[in-house]
């Protein structure tokens, strides 16, 4: 037979002879249900933990994650850096095997009289 709470309650509340309602029904029925509410606060507790060790989790993996943007940055200027300086020195390289030099002056104009 399965228990209704609600309609208990229901029936104790609504029922023309109040004296139904006693301390001793009360007692009764805490007694027979305390295993189920030492349950119910456990579970509780441990909804409670668990929301705790995830709200913590996540703090520090936000945390790590603003860490790991600015690295990715830093790494991103370091590269266009490095690129940017290889890419003249490779070009002097070049032109110094070829026989050119780097000119710091203005280029002469030329004239062409036909």
């Amino acid at each position: 037979m399965k228990f209704d709470f609600v309609k208990y309650i229901y029936e104790l509340t609504n029922s023309a002879d109040k004296s139904l309602v006693s301390t001793f029904e009360w007692k009764q029925f805490w007694t027979n249900h305390l295993l189920f509410f030492v349950f119910l606060f456990f579970l509780l507790g441990l909804n409670i933990t668990k929301n705790h060790y995830i709200e913590k989790k996540i703090r520090a993996i936000s945390v790590e994650y603003e860490v790991l943007r600015d690295m990715k940055w830093n790494y991103f200027t370091l590269q266009s850096k490095l690129l940017q300086a290889g890419m003249v020195g490779e070009v002097e390289l070049k032109m110094k095997n070829k026989g050119l030099k780097v000119v710091n002056e203005k280029p002469h104009k030329l004239i062409v009289i036909d």
